[in-house]
């Protein structure tokens, strides 16, 4: 099994990583402890969960049940530090989980000390926001986001964001993701901020969209130029070409408004 060293930091992982979102649903204890077992056989040390896991269907009496599972291999193999373990805090609207309460710093010690205690262990190897306060296309806000509807006030809230996060290669993308915020008026796009990540592709700002956006009239037409250079910008996608028409169809959303 191939190992790398987790970003900048000291641990080591395996380059395969076993994902847990379906223990406590579809797939019941035992066969989550077996899965375990023979991940660790494997050479595979890294594993991924969350708070609001198992998921498909997420519902509230569910919630922090894979967490549970995981706790319990712990306490029954005495094998936790066996693995690296990554769990998630998860985003505004999740309503199952704080009532859809937004991230804050009220938030984050009640949620680790949470997963903390379903996991039986007193420390988390990773710790992660499953998606930010601010809008964006992830999950299931795919179909409802608008870009439209940020405040162009926080604008610099979302620079940072883009410049200084995107800097450390730190992001992962289960597909595509499309960040986008826009100030029109009477039609006309006066200025925007737009991002865009990929599997494999540091998130990066697309500024060749962003400046062929400013000064247009939103149209169809708009729309579709702006994809297409947006899918040049987004290289490299290295194997990941298929991901060119998300790109493409994703800015489209954005600029139609």
């Amino acid at each position: 099994m191939k190992m790398n060293r987790l970003g900048r930091t000291d641990p080591v992982v395996s380059e395969l990583c076993l994902g847990t979102m379906t223990y406590g649903n579809q797939t019941q204890e035992a066969d989550a402890h077996a899965q375990m077992d023979m991940a660790l056989d494997a050479g595979i040390n890294f594993l991924d969960a969350a708070e609001m896991y198992p998921v498909n269907p997420v519902s509230r009496e569910t919630i922090g049940l894979t967490e549970e599972i995981l706790g319990n291999w712990f306490a029954k193999t005495g094998r936790r530090n066996d693995w690296i373990v990554a769990t998630k805090h998860s985003g505004e609207g999740m309503e199952h989980v704080r009532d859809g309460a937004p991230i804050s710093s009220a938030s984050v010690p009640e949620a680790v000390e949470g997963s903390l205690k379903r996991l039986k262990t007193d420390h988390i190897d990773l710790y992660q926001l499953h998606w930010p306060n601010r809008g964006s296309y992830m999950f299931r806000k795919n179909w409802t986001f608008d870009p439209t509807s940020q405040d162009p006030n926080e604008w610099a809230n979302a620079e940072y964001y883009f410049e200084k996060v995107a800097d450390r290669n730190v992001w992962d993308f289960a597909l595509v993701s499309i960040s986008a915020a826009m100030k029109v008026s009477n039609g006309v796009i006066e200025d925007s901020r737009i991002a865009c990540g990929a599997v494999e592709c540091v998130p990066r700002r697309l500024d060749d969209v962003e400046n062929a956006l400013r000064g247009q009239q939103r149209s169809e037409q708009l729309a579709e130029r702006v994809a297409s250079i947006a899918s040049q910008g987004a290289e490299p996608l290295n194997y990941n070409h298929f991901k060119i028409p998300l790109i493409e169809n994703l800015v489209k959303r954005a600029v139609r408004g």
